[in-house]
């Protein structure tokens, strides 16, 4: 996803001083993008594959989020998962 946006329901590094917000990606600048590696877990289903795994998993954990410049095509930054998670303890909706 774009680098400049922050979206409180997908657990990423927010800078200090931003707002999540929940805007369309394709208003930010396209150029800075944002990786953010998950561990999915699943539900007594199991596993699942490829798109799959986005519909299935109940829960993820932050492992891993790296900036990349898309036209120099380096890396930025990298983040640790944030120690904090937005919405800790407050049941949220998954649809």
């Amino acid at each position: 996803m774009p680098a400049s946006l922050f979206v409180s329901e997908v657990p990423m590094f927010i800078l200090e001083g931003k707002v999540p917000t929940h805007e369309w990606p394709s208003s930010k600048d396209q150029s800075r993008y944002k990786i953010i590696f998950s561990l999915a877990h699943f539900g007594p289903d199991g596993k699942a594959n490829g798109q799959e795994i986005l519909l299935q998993a109940v829960n993820k954990t932050p492992v891993l989020e790296v900036w990349i410049n898309r036209k120099s095509q380096r890396i930025e930054k990298i983040f640790n998962p944030p120690a904090d998670k937005y919405y800790e303890g407050m049941p949220v909706p998954v649809f």
